[in-house]
Order: C-alpha cells, then sequence, then structure tokens
C-alpha cells in the first residue's frame, strides 16, 4: 500500500520545490504590493495636489467692497498746461500727446532743439509728436515718440529753444493739438511761438492742475471766451442804455457794469443770469446763439474776465468754437482738457474698485494676476501696471488700509483699490471685469454706467 524509500537520499526532494515555490510566489507579491502601494501614494499625492488647486480656484478669490467710476470732465486729472506770457493756454491729460510745428527753420537744417530749464535738448522736427506725462509733484517728462528721448520739466519754469546765435529770425516752433469739435469738427489749438531769440515772450512754460472746471467756450468768430460753470463776468456797453441779449426768442436786458452769472446747466446748454436783475436766459451754444442787439440800435457788449475782452459788434452772436486757429486766446488753462466741452456727464472715463480678500483665500499677489476687460471697445487683458493704469494694457493697485505693507500682495487686514482705464464708457453702457488670480480662481466683475451722468463728478457702477 505504501511505497518504502531505501535511499536515504532522495528524501525531502518534494519538500524542498514546494519552498522554492513558496519563496518565488512571496517575492511575486511583495513587487506588486510594492508597485500597488507606489502607485496608491502617487494617486494620492496627485489627489491631493488636485483637490487643494480645485479648491484654490474656488476660495481665492477677492470681494468688491464698492465700485465708483470717475465720470469725464468733472474728476480729479492730471492735467498737463501748456502756458504762454501771452495768454494763449492750452492743456492736455498726462500721456497726452502734442504736434511741433516748425515755423521758422532759420538754418535749414529741417530741424529745432528744446531746452529745459535745467539746459537739457530735446531734438524735434515739423510733425514731431510730442508725449506729456506727469512724473512728480512739480515734473512733467517730455518725449519724443519717434526717437524715445525725453527730457524733464520742473512746473512753472521756462521751456525755450537752444539759442542758434541769432537774435531774430531764428529757429520758431508751436506745440499743437487737434480735436474734434463736437460741432464744428476737427479744430486745432495752437500754443505761443518758441523761438531762440531773446526775451520772456518767446518762451512757455509747463504747468499741472486738475481738470474740475466744467466749462463751455464761446466766440464772437474773432474773439474767444471759455466761460467756466458759475463763473460771473462783467458786462461793458458800448451805450449808456442798456443792451439786450436775446436767446430763443427771449431777452435778457444788459447794462454797462452789470454781473454776469454762466451757469452751465447740461452739456449743450448755458444759462446766463443778470445778478443785478435776477433775470436769465439759456442757450445751447453749439447749436444756437446768444445774440447782442437783435433790434440793431448799434449797442455793443464785452465780457471782461481773466485778461480777455472779448467783445461783438451790433450784429454780433457768441456761440460755440468755429475758429480752427486759437494762436492767441483763450486765456485760460481749462480748454479742452478731456478733448470734449463737458459739464460733467461725458462718460466714465476711470473705474476703481475697492476690493478685500475673500473668505477662506490664501494671500493673492495681484502684481502676478490679470483682468480682462470686456467692453463696447472690445476685449483687453490688463498686467499689473503699479499705482496707476493705462488703458488696454495695465491695472493699478493702491492701498487703501495696508497695516503690513504687503501693497501689491493682499493679506487679511488689506483693502486695496484697483485702478481701471475703460477709455470711455457712454452712459447706459457695460463692461465686464474678469480678475485671474495667480491660482487660477476667476472674479467676475460687472460695470454698469447709470443712463445720466450731468452734474456728477463720481458715480455708483
Amino acid at each position: 500500500m505504501f511505497e518504502r524509500i531505501t535511499n536515504p537520499e532522495d528524501r525531502g526532494q518534494v519538500g524542498i520545490g514546494t519552498l522554492i515555490v513558496f519563496i518565488a510566489m512571496v517575492l511575486v507579491a511583495a513587487i506588486a504590493a510594492g508597485v500597488l502601494i507606489n502607485t496608491a501614494g502617487f494617486l494620492q499625492s496627485s489627489a491631493e495636489q488636485t483637490g487643494q488647486e480645485s479648491s484654490a480656484q474656488v476660495t481665492n478669490q477677492i470681494q468688491v467692497a464698492s465700485k465708483t467710476g470717475t465720470v469725464a470732465g468733472s474728476g480729479e486729472s492730471d492735467t498737463i498746461l501748456i502756458e504762454s506770457v501771452s495768454g494763449n493756454n492750452f492743456a492736455v491729460d498726462s500721456g497726452g500727446t502734442v504736434t511741433v510745428s516748425l515755423l521758422n527753420d532759420a538754418d535749414s537744417d529741417g530741424d529745432a532743439a528744446i531746452e529745459n530749464s535745467d539746459g537739457n535738448i530735446l531734438a524735434v522736427e515739423d510733425g514731431t509728436e510730442l508725449e506729456l506725462t506727469r512724473t512728480g509733484p512739480s515734473q512733467v517728462e517730455i518725449t519724443n515718440t519717434g526717437t524715445g528721448v525725453s527730457i524733464t520739466q520742473n512746473t512753472g519754469n521756462a521751456l525755450s529753444l537752444e539759442d542758434s546765435g541769432a537774435t531774430t529770425d531764428g529757429d520758431e516752433i508751436q506745440l499743437q493739438r487737434t480735436y474734434n469739435d463736437p460741432v464744428n469738427g476737427e479744430l486745432t489749438v495752437l500754443s505761443a511761438g518758441i523761438d531762440d531769440a531773446t526775451g520772456t515772450s518767446n518762451t512757455i512754460s509747463i504747468g499741472i492742475g486738475e481738470n474740475t472746471e466744467e466749462y463751455i467756450p464761446l466766440t464772437d468768430g474773432t474773439n474767444s471766451l471759455l466761460v467756466s460753470d458759475g463763473q460771473t463776468l462783467t458786462a461793458a456797453t458800448s451805450t449808456t442804455s442798456d443792451a439786450p441779449l436775446e436767446a430763443g426768442g427771449e431777452q435778457l436786458t444788459v447794462n454797462s457794469g452789470d454781473e454776469l452769472t454762466f451757469d452751465v446747466t447740461g452739456d449743450s446748454e448755458l444759462t446766463v443770469t443778470n445778478e443785478e436783475t435776477g433775470s436769465s436766459i439759456s442757450f445751447n451754444p453749439f447749436n444756437s446763439a446768444l445774440t447782442v442787439d437783435p433790434g440793431g440800435t448799434g449797442s455793443t457788449i464785452a465780457f471782461e474776465a481773466e485778461g480777455t475782452n472779448p467783445s461783438v459788434d451790433s450784429t454780433g452772436k457768441f456761440t460755440g468754437l468755429t475758429d480752427n486757429d486759437f494762436s492767441g486766446t483763450p486765456g485760460t488753462p481749462f480748454l479742452l482738457v478731456n478733448e470734449q466741452y463737458s459739464s460733467g456727464g461725458g462718460g466714465v472715463s476711470e473705474v476703481n474698485i475697492i476690493a478685500i480678500k475673500g473668505s477662506g483665500a490664501d494671500q493673492i499677489n495681484l502684481e502676478a494676476s490679470t483682468i480682462t476687460t470686456i467692453g463696447p471697445s472690445g476685449t483687453n487683458t490688463l498686467t499689473y501696471g503699479g499705482t496707476s493704469a493705462s488703458q488696454g494694457e495695465t491695472f493699478g493697485v493702491q492701498a487703501v488700509q495696508d497695516e503690513d505693507d504687503s501693497l501689491p500682495v493682499m493679506t487679511d487686514a488689506d483693502r486695496f483699490r484697483i485702478i481701471i482705464d475703460p477709455g470711455t464708457l457712454e452712459t447706459g453702457e457695460t463692461m465686464t471685469l474678469e480678475l485671474t488670480t495667480e491660482s487660477g480662481a476667476t472674479t467676475e466683475i460687472r460695470v454698469s454706467v447709470p443712463n445720466t451722468l450731468s452734474g456728477e463728478t463720481a458715480v455708483q457702477v
């Protein structure tokens, strides 16, 4: 029944084979277990990373505390004034450009050289575009956009031409600004002539102001006057009797010495009040006229203010600007600051967003963030540009509350102002802002301009 093994050397061979098979199975199982453990660890790490990224995309958002828009033509602006001793001033916004007009080329070399108050020279030619940018409380950088060369001018100091050695008939230029008038089409404003002759009348100065005035220009075709909102002018008549002003069939009686107050009551409406009688008339200076002496009695009226004295004859009328060359007048620094005449209500020119870190969010580095603007003028992706914004390129960030001085990194207690330059958003227009943080979290902000802005300097958007 059982086989008897008589050879002692044959004993245990079956047991060794089984042991080898067992050890092999253990090794295979160990290797498989190691692979499974490594794979599980990798998957766990990936899942945790994905979860963290997904969580960050949800939580690392900003919260909007408020949204306001600065109304074009009435809010504070870095306005650069081009001023001459003869009184013919005009202005551009910081970052705006003017064109060089070479009036006289004494040495026939085709160029001239502007000299600042420190003796630095900037070469220009006829047609050169100069960009004027405020770089400090009392400094303006003047850049030749063609060559990229710039000089810095301290405000209030004289800007002249490099002396070519001639006292007369030397090089002479004017600075020119062309703009689209809302009624009369393309018009031009010129500075006084700048030449290399001696005397202070041959220079201009650069100043800095704020575009906080509401204004409408008036002209009789020869003389021009810029009237600010609420400004009071003294009337001087050519006769001892009264002289009437007429607009829209209504008349306002004026005597010599009467104080007349001009109120901008709409984007294209001017109301004139005689402070002596309390009577007033209104008219649109861009499509109608303020007629002097409609009865033809021979009276003339001069409006006297700020060194200007425009007058008209018996058939004269005051309307909006019609001339295309104002090289002599008017003499106010608030002329055409924002390229249109506005009493406020000219659209939103800057959007300010007060932002805080969202609940549960990590620190948000706005320098590494982008803002995509989707609006009437198209889509642009903006990057961080420091404390100021440029249209279509950068957004600005300023600290409202930043106790840890972390700007532009937003921490728990920080409140930052995010500045967007949308160009000009007209009444009723909308814009969508998509702020994407470094982690990929996106906050959508909708900006909507009210249907009316008249008389406002800032509005909720």
